[in-house]
């Protein structure tokens, strides 16, 4: 019986994972309309028409970028969460099929002669926010497999 649910939770990790991944993909957006129509609090800094420095990114940019920071994280974390030993290793194969999946999107996009009409700024800060998101997921499965 103990057999047979390791073996369910391991076939569980990957659509899991996605799952988890698509689902907090949510709250992201809601957080970002709030943000974007409501502001965030008190703004320290403010544009000349009086909006806080992150209720005035656009729309898509304030959305691109919590997606950054929050989906990849999610998705290592839920994978290494499901897996029932060996959580770092599952967070770091899990970090190599986005890194994989990612790059496979990227090439097919460019097959089909479409390309990114994106700010090199954007891009960078994206970047960023998804090496932080990563990082942050490899630590938290770290110390899964040290409490363990």
């Amino acid at each position: 019986m103990a057999m047979t649910k390791q073996v369910l939770r391991w076939l569980a990790v990957v659509p899991g994972a996605l799952l988890a991944g698509v689902i907090v993909m949510f709250p992201v957006h809601w957080v970002a309309m709030g943000i974007h129509h409501f502001g965030a609090g008190e703004p320290i800094i403010t544009t000349e028409d009086g909006r806080g420095l992150l209720q005035s990114l656009p729309l898509e940019s304030l959305e691109r970028f919590g997606c950054a920071l929050f989906v990849p994280g999610a998705i290592i974390v839920t994978g290494a969460r499901i897996a029932p030993r060996f959580h770092f290793v599952t967070a770091a194969l899990l970090t190599v099929f986005l890194v994989g999946l990612m790059s496979f999107s990227f090439v097919q996009l460019r097959s089909t002669g479409m390309h990114i009409e994106d700010s090199p700024f954007r891009m960078v800060i994206t970047a960023i926010l998804w090496l932080v998101s990563v990082g942050l997921a490899l630590s938290y499965a770290r110390g899964l497999d040290k409490g363990a």
